[in-house]
Formats: C-alpha cells, sequence, structure tokens
C-alpha cells in the first residue's frame, strides 16, 4: 500500500463573496421558511416570516463576520 500524502489546500479570498451570498440567502430561506411555518400555526404568518427573515439574515451576517476575522488571524 502507497502512503497518500495529505495536501492541504489554500483557501482563496475569491470564494468569500460566494460563501457570503450563500449564507445570506440560506439564512433568509431557511429562517424564513421557518418562520411562515410557525406562523401559519398561529395565523400571524407575515410576523413570525418577517422575524425569520431577520434572524436569518443576522446570523450570517454573524457567521460571515466570524469566519472573516478568524481567518486573518
Amino acid at each position: 500500500m502507497s502512503e497518500q500524502k495529505d495536501f492541504k489546500t489554500k483557501r482563496t479570498t475569491s470564494d468569500d463573496p460566494w460563501a457570503i451570498f450563500g449564507r445570506l440567502v440560506s439564512g433568509i430561506i431557511i429562517y424564513g421558511g421557518l418562520g411562515w411555518f410557525i406562523g401559519s400555526w398561529f395565523n400571524k404568518v407575515q410576523m413570525f416570516a418577517a422575524v425569520g427573515v431577520i434572524l436569518g439574515i443576522t446570523l450570517a451576517i454573524y457567521m460571515t463576520y466570524k469566519q472573516l476575522f478568524a481567518s486573518s488571524k
């Protein structure tokens, strides 16, 4: 058996805009959808969906902030 070498791939900053975009879109879709689902139970879809979208955007921005400043250290 041949020993395989572990190749470390360097992550470039050109991937960062797509990661940020993906986080924002997925946060909006997941948390907005979750808010819509919960709002349909309480007959307040617009309120819960709006809160879900705002929460999703906030968490996406926070995760992006943590990633960008963790990679700079």
